[in-house]
């Protein structure tokens, strides 16, 4: 039941064949899945163009003016900004007063 010479090397041809084998199928699975995926996209993309132009202009339209609406929300939400940031001068300004007026009066009635 020795293996001779001639038998290891047809076991080695017979192996690597196999291996070749499965390569090429892997390979042709690959080339199938990336075939049909490509196709897919190409429908799609045919597709979408054929939704036409119409659609890409109104939705053009529709993000142009999305854009202005943001564009708007920012300008005013700047004048928020500014308005509270004056508020916030304004209120520093009278708690300033408050405790100037406070000490005076404090200080008025240790005098008495």
């Amino acid at each position: 039941g020795e293996m001779t010479k001639a038998d290891v090397q047809h076991r080695a041809v017979l192996e690597d064949f196999k291996t070749q084998f499965k390569l090429k199928n892997v390979q042709i699975m690959e080339l199938k899945s990336s075939l049909s995926e490509s196709h897919l996209r190409e429908e799609g993309l045919q597709g979408q163009l054929g939704q036409g132009h119409a659609e890409h202009a109104e939705q053009a339209a529709m993000i142009e003016a999305l854009a202005a609406k943001l564009r708007e929300r920012e300008h005013s939400l700047e004048q928020g900004l500014q308005t509270a940031e004056q508020a916030t001068k304004q209120l520093e300004e009278a708690l300033r007063k408050q405790t100037k007026l406070e000490n005076e009066i404090s200080k008025g009635l240790e005098r008495e």
